[in-house]
């Protein structure tokens, strides 16, 4: 089954069938930011999993920020 991308034009709203990537060659540099931002990801999946580290972290943020 394929996925579907909705997109709206002023008025109207489009489906489309989801871009294949999977022939898309990245540069080292994009590979890196993808990398990182991945581990920006665990590392907020690991504090908002642990009561402890979020009640913390909570302390630390302004009203409105998440993880």
């Amino acid at each position: 089954m394929e996925d579907k991308v909705y997109k709206r034009y002023k008025s109207k709203t489009v489906m489309q069938k989801d871009p294949d990537m999977s022939q898309i060659q990245r540069s080292e540099l994009q590979k890196q930011k993808r990398n990182k931002f991945a581990e920006a990801v665990a590392y907020a999946k690991a504090i908002n999993n642990d009561p402890t580290q979020k009640a913390l972290y909570k302390r630390k943020v302004k009203s409105g920020q998440t993880v």
